[in-house]
């Protein structure tokens, strides 16, 4: 549904870029060269390969999530550290494409994974989890919520599974 709505959109620019074009000077015709606005086609397609590297970002941010998912006592906070440090670059990766409806829940990711941070600073890296103030559980619950959140974000971003 996104991809007909922003598609939708391009319309009144046609319209415009054509009505700019019409009001041009009176310039002799073997003088002037007139650029046509690409084709819907190419827009088209265009929006497709925006909306494909969209997708393909959110299934980075999954794929990084899962790794957290797989946490136990005896995980280290470096390992932690590690696999956050992915969801992060695959955030930023994607964060100025996200139309800005959509970005509420890239921020709630980001928060998701922030406060994760917060709670291993003082922590060693060789630190297992189980020794920390924050229980697997905790981090399992943490990641569970920001996979939904992520499951949200790819359902109105019009991701396939």
């Amino acid at each position: 549904m996104r991809y007909f709505h922003n598609t939708w959109r391009l319309g009144p620019v046609l319209v415009c870029l054509l009505a700019v074009a019409a009001c041009g000077g009176t310039s002799t015709p073997a003088t002037t060269a007139t650029k046509v606005p690409a084709s819907p086609t190419a827009m088209s397609t265009s929006t497709a390969v925006a909306q494909s590297a969209l997708c393909d970002g959110v299934t980075n941010i999954n794929q990084a999530l899962a790794s957290l998912s797989n946490v136990n006592a005896d995980t280290t906070v470096g390992d932690v550290r590690a696999a956050q440090v992915t969801v992060t670059n695959a955030v930023n990766a994607i964060h100025s494409k996200v139309p800005t409806a959509d970005g509420t829940l890239l921020s709630q990711i980001t928060t998701a994974n922030a406060q994760l941070t917060a709670k291993l600073v003082g922590y060693a890296d060789s630190t297992p989890i189980g020794h920390t103030s924050e229980t697997v559980q905790d981090v399992k619950t943490k990641v569970s919520d920001t996979q939904t959140k992520t499951t949200q974000l790819a359902n109105e971003l019009n991701c396939s599974a």
